[in-house]
């Protein structure tokens, strides 16, 4: 057993389920309106790609949610919609950023003087 509920939970990888029912949603339109509606097939092409773009967008957003995460921007202007989560990792890896950054700055000063006094030495020596 993995352990308790929320662990078994936390285990499942949603993204795949989430892409199986746009596939489901996608192939069921596209029998069942030009069957229901009488839609043209192009017509029945694009309302199939849109339900199921639609369907994985709010799988998508309800999975990002039900995992907890902390909605940080949300938008929607005449060019789309665009919503941000914050992620937990995100201090953590601006933090090693900067560290790693600080150090290669020392190793590159360090590297710099060591270059400048072996040319020195040649040029006297």
């Amino acid at each position: 057993m993995l352990g308790s509920f929320p662990a078994r939970v936390a285990a499942v990888r949603f993204g795949r389920w989430i892409v199986s029912a746009g596939v489901l949603v996608f192939v069921s339109a596209l029998v069942v309106l030009p069957v229901f509606q009488h839609f043209s097939a192009y017509k029945t092409f694009m309302s199939a790609l849109f339900a199921s773009g639609l369907t994985m967008t709010v799988l998508g957003l309800g999975e990002r949610f039900s995992a907890n995460k902390k909605l940080q921007t949300a938008k929607l202007t005449p060019e789309g919609a665009e919503v941000g989560f914050a992620e937990p990792t995100q201090k953590a890896l601006e933090e090693l950023n900067a560290r790693v950054t600080s150090q290669m700055e020392d190793v590159n000063k360090r590297l710099y003087d060591l270059e400048r006094e072996v040319f020195k030495s040649d040029e006297t020596g």
